[in-house]
């Protein structure tokens, strides 16, 4: 189901919450997922703990729209995809997202041993990538791509809890959000 920008917004703030200031989170305080360093560069000076708990959802609402979807490219992929990869934006920022688009690609392409199905993992979703996500969405299904897309968000959340393990309090949340972008594969008949 193709989803509108202020769907995604919406299930964006519900998984983000509300303001929250948790001394393992690395981004400080928080509000709707806004980061303080974050609104401070929204608002163009620093800003402080009670400027975040202050943030109106419709600061946030543009400053995830702006900066995370329309600039990294997130309106330019197909439609089934936006949704797991504007989150993923949000979530670790358009570099990252990006890179685990790139990433997806590049197995599908060594799974189907075509080299022309390669692409840099450079964070930027250009013409090429998007041309070979919409190809591989054609051969294999836009809910093949965007699992395999969930299973590199999973992998990389295990692979930040290795690495310090203090983020582990994080783990069954970032996994659950991940999973919520599952896809039914329409082939099979339930």
């Amino acid at each position: 189901m193709v989803q509108s920008v202020d769907q995604m917004l919406d299930t964006i703030l519900k998984n983000e919450g509300g303001f929250v200031n948790n001394i393992h989170d690395r981004g400080g305080a928080t509000n709707f997922g806004v980061t303080i360093g974050e609104y401070g560069e929204w608002l163009g000076r620093t800003a402080t703990v009670q400027d975040v708990k202050n943030m109106k959802v419709g600061e946030a609402k543009d400053i995830f729209r702006r900066k995370y979807y329309t600039k990294p490219g997130v309106d330019q992929l197909i439609p089934d995809l936006q949704p797991i990869v504007f989150d993923a934006c949000v979530l670790y920022g358009p570099k990252r997202a990006i890179i685990f688009l790139q990433k997806v690609v590049n197995e599908f392409g060594e799974a189907a041993k075509n080299l022309d199905w390669n692409t840099d993992l450079d964070g930027v979703l250009g013409p090429h990538t998007r041309e070979l996500v919409r190809q591989l969405c054609n051969k294999y299904g836009s809910w093949a791509v965007n699992n395999a897309y969930v299973q590199e968000r999973i992998q990389f959340c295990q692979a930040i809890v290795r690495n310090n393990p203090s983020q582990k309090i994080f783990i069954k949340g970032w996994t659950r959000r991940a999973n919520g972008f599952l896809m039914k594969d329409p082939t099979k008949v339930v």
